[in-house]
């Protein structure tokens, strides 16, 4: 008896050794019953389910194992000691937890995926989510290796409908050239949805482009939908300008799983555009033509640029507009100097009077704006895109014109674009210079690079001494007369905006025909204001002319900072 107790220990010790736990429970139960002591059996825990009288092991009660794409179905587990008759077992908790691949994919789900419980039965609900075919369930027995499985089967969903969605952008920049506002890459998703209006998850889509042309790519070609039915890929611009569409479309499935047909759709219109600035539509204004600013600090004027793309269309956020000045300072909040970035297609900075100051014979100050972008071209076919054979205009480095004959001079500023030393006409290689080619022109060289685009304007800067021009003496014996008044600083330009000027006369006899007050426009010019004077003498005062008289008129002028200038006239009548 001993040596059998012995050859049964090493029994159980190999299977111990092997990991068997439940072989060695039943082992030891098997050792109880030939010992015959009369003392209990040991607990031997199965899991199963149990079909009337009998218990079938290691097989779960799964109630509906066919299901819909979304439906659900109770399955149950029974707790069992089998050294007890497969009696359920309830002298303690047990726990039992619920998987399978669909579930730890996210596309099934359990109402509770472990449960504690003491009555020897177990159940938890699954719900379908995604799920299509074959879906195998295992229960597993905490703490032991004791499992059971099921496997039910999850029809494929009744396509009801695939849409798109709009993407956030529907623009996108040309390669190499995106902003914050203008991305090259987009994502665009499409919904897929059963008869019900419910998601389908798990969906096979594949993905196509309408058209490739100058580059334009996709992510992936084929995505699958996730819990919400959403599938996506990325479109990546090209180098052309275009419009495209991604294509989508996915199977129709019968029950069994088989293609039975294919539902299309299409994304909105998408569009690649360069989004930068074209030279025909790239501009500078000023606030204040004349303003007072000769030897006058900080008078702040507003320079605005407006830049618009190949369709007249605003160009893109965050374009960087550059400024140059020869007099005076272009400031930017935020400590950014001399720039401004394009918001809703135009940028606006403040040019400050301040030195330097020009000199004295043309008291003019030149600010120049210049960014990157496309030179302009004859677009003879109307494709959007330069193409060769096409007229273009080549673009030289920007540079000030100071005395304003379209050409550079020694000593005015010019940016030297590619760091020769020397200002250059046109390029040496005679290419168009933009992002608008058709692909024989790229293949041609044509859009391998971008032009300095540069625009300027001017502005006087008036003086706040005043001149006044005029006659001094004027006879009206015989007629009215015009007398012409001009108004300068004392650079012989017009004085700064704002400027008054008023008229009158002494007496009731002559009287004077002029704008009361009138004010000094806001005009670019460097000549002198001129407005006519216009007198006579007034025929419901009563007098006869029987005797000569004389009055004074006066023209007075006050600045804009209230300096008070005058110009007496004597009349005769």
């Amino acid at each position: 008896m001993q040596k059998g107790m012995l050859a049964l220990l090493l029994l159980l010790s190999s299977l111990v050794g092997c990991g068997e736990q439940k072989s060695l429970e039943a082992a030891q139960a098997t050792s109880n019953e030939q010992n015959n002591t009369g003392s209990e059996k040991a607990i031997l825990l199965a899991l199963g389910r149990s079909v009337g009288s009998t218990f079938e092991s290691g097989t779960l009660a799964i109630i509906t194992p066919v299901l819909s794409a979304t439906g659900e179905t109770p399955i149950t587990v029974n707790i069992v000691d089998k050294n007890n008759d497969n009696n359920l077992f309830t002298s303690s908790i047990s726990n039992v937890s619920f998987t399978s691949p669909c579930a730890e994919n996210n596309q099934a789900s359990f109402s509770s995926a472990t449960i504690a419980s003491n009555t020897g039965t177990v159940t938890t609900t699954y719900q379908a989510n995604g799920c299509v075919g074959e879906d195998k369930i295992t229960a597993s027995l905490e703490g032991q290796s004791v499992t059971a499985t099921g496997t039910l089967t999850v029809s494929s969903p009744e396509l009801g409908s695939i849409s798109s969605i709009v993407p956030e952008h529907t623009t996108l920049a040309i390669k190499g050239f995106s902003t914050e506002s203008l991305p090259a890459t987009v994502q665009v998703s499409f919904s897929i949805k059963d008869t019900k209006g419910d998601p389908i998850a798990n969906k096979e889509v594949r993905f196509s482009l309408s058209d490739t042309t100058g580059g334009l790519s996709l992510s992936k070609s084929i995505g699958y939908t996730d819990l919400s039915g959403t599938a996506s890929t990325f479109v990546s611009s090209g180098l052309v300008n275009t419009t495209f569409r991604i294509l989508a479309e996915t199977d129709q499935l019968d029950s069994n799983g088989n293609t039975v047909g294919v539902m299309q759709t299409s994304s909105v219109a998408l569009s690649v555009n360069s989004g930068l600035p074209t030279a025909r539509a790239f501009g500078i204004g000023v606030e204040t033509f004349n303003p007072l600013g000769w030897h006058y600090l900080n008078t702040a004027v507003d320079v605005t640029v407006s830049a618009s793309d190949i369709n007249n269309g605003p160009v893109a956020n965050g374009n960087v507009i550059s400024f140059i000045s020869s007099a005076g300072q272009i400031q930017k909040e935020l400590g950014q100097i001399a720039s401004c970035t394009i918001e809703e297609g135009d940028c606006t900075v403040k040019w400050e009077s301040g030195p330097p100051y020009p000199n004295k014979e043309e008291p003019t100050a030149f600010v120049m704006a210049y960014t990157t972008g496309e030179e302009d071209f004859i677009d003879n076919n109307s494709n959007g895109v330069f193409d060769i054979g096409e007229t273009y205009t080549s673009l030289p480095e920007p540079y000030i014109d100071l005395n304003r004959d379209n050409t550079r001079n020694d000593g005015e500023t010019f940016i030297d674009q590619n760091n020769n030393g020397v200002w250059d006409d046109v390029y040496n290689d005679q290419k168009y210079r933009g992002a608008h080619c058709s692909n024989d022109a790229l293949m041609a060289g044509h859009c391998n690079s971008l032009a300095q685009l540069f625009t300027q304007t001017e502005l006087v800067l008036s003086a706040e001494i005043i001149k006044i021009t005029a006659s001094t003496e004027v006879d009206l014996s015989s007629n009215a007369q015009i007398i012409i008044v001009e108004i300068q600083d004392e650079n012989d330009v017009i004085p700064p905006v704002g400027t008054k000027i008023e008229f009158s006369c002494k007496g009731d006899v002559v009287k004077v025909d002029a704008p009361k007050p009138n004010t000094i426009p806001n005009k670019l010019s460097l000549k002198a204001y001129k407005l006519d004077m216009y007198l006579y003498k007034d025929a419901t005062t009563g007098y006869d002319g029987a005797a000569d008289s004389q009055t004074k008129c006066l023209i007075e002028v006050t600045t804009v900072l209230n300096g008070y200038y005058s110009h007496p006239i004597v009349v005769n009548y």
